[in-house]
């Protein structure tokens, strides 16, 4: 489980948040993230970005580690 820092009411310019994706196995792999849920909240807001998530897939090498960045956006 993953908690996002808390970030002020109205914050116009929200801090990155990170979060890591490791890979302890042998073989690279690939990731995909589904955002599926973050695009109903964000729609559910009057389409207000409250989480952003640029960078939804990729590969995380052997042994390897893959920082993944958002922002969240706090609206009330």
């Amino acid at each position: 489980m993953h908690f996002l820092e808390q970030v002020p009411i109205g914050e116009v310019d929200a801090p990155m948040q990170s979060i890591v994706l490791r890979n302890e196995g042998g073989t690279s792999t690939d990731y995909r993230l589904d955002l599926s849920d973050v695009e109903r909240l964000n729609a559910s807001a009057s389409d207000f970005p409250l989480l952003e998530c640029p960078g939804t897939r990729g590969i995380v090498l052997e042994c390897g580690k893959q920082t993944i960045y958002r922002s969240f956006h706090q609206l009330m």
